[in-house]
């Protein structure tokens, strides 16, 4: 299992967790920016590395911030559109692209 966060080390905190109650080797953690395009490249890269294939993908990524429309700022709904909507694509597009390579059927997506 991949654990992936912004920041590393809470990734590699939470792998450790899961590899105590599971066995080790059974997750790794990954720091990754769901809204760098290259982030994203350098993340499916590593766990093709280590993983080898991949079953599926879940995009659990984030944020919500609560205003009316008229207090709204365009950087807060611009951030969320890149958290919630361009992480994802990247995520889907670059996981996807592994998934067909080794014929995984009926591949996965869930946000």
């Amino acid at each position: 299992m991949a654990v992936v966060d912004i920041q590393s080390d809470k990734a590699a905190n939470v792998a450790q967790e899961i590899n105590a109650d599971f066995g080790e080797g059974m997750a790794y953690g990954f720091g990754a920016d769901a809204t760098s395009e290259q982030s994203v490249l350098a993340l499916s890269r590593g766990v093709d590395e280590i993983f080898g294939r991949v079953d599926l993908l879940v995009y659990s990524a984030g944020i919500a911030k609560a205003a009316f429309i008229s207090d709204f700022q365009l950087g807060d709904f611009d951030r969320s559109l890149q958290v919630n909507l361009v992480g994802y694509f990247l995520c889907a597009r670059e996981f996807s692209r592994l998934m067909i390579r080794d014929g995984i059927q009926g591949a996965h997506y869930s946000d």
